[in-house]
């Protein structure tokens, strides 16, 4: 596999990883809270 591509894919994941982390913040967290509660 060339570098090259191996590299875009990883900064295609972080980038989004970003996004999806702006967009639902709120609700991820809640989710963690609910999934955390005993």
């Amino acid at each position: 596999m060339p570098v090259f591509f191996l590299i875009s894919l990883l900064v295609a994941g972080v980038a989004l990883c970003l996004v999806v982390r702006r967009r639902r913040r709120t609700a991820a967290a809640d989710q963690v809270l609910r999934d955390g509660a005993p």
